[in-house]
């Protein structure tokens, strides 16, 4: 499962219904305040928490890359 969660958009003001649709985002996107960013040290974006079955954080990837998707699933396939 994908969650995206915003820390930082409005999502009624930024009218992000409309942004995330415009760029194709299907998956579920949350909306949250700053203080998330810190709770969880974010430094940089995207920042992607893996999760296991018990929701166990067992790894972040922080920034993107072109090798990112393959990397990422690559990993996903190690943990079914």
């Amino acid at each position: 499962m994908v969650v995206g969660i915003d820390p930082y958009d409005n999502p009624v003001k930024d009218e992000m219904v409309t942004f995330l649709a415009k760029r194709g985002i299907t998956y579920t996107v949350l909306f949250s305040d700053h203080k998330l960013t810190e709770t969880y040290h974010v430094h940089g974006f995207p920042t992607l928490f893996i999760l296991d079955r018990d929701g166990k954080i067992v790894d972040i990837h922080t920034g993107f890359s072109k090798e990112m998707g393959t990397e990422l699933e690559e990993q996903l396939q190690k943990m079914l």
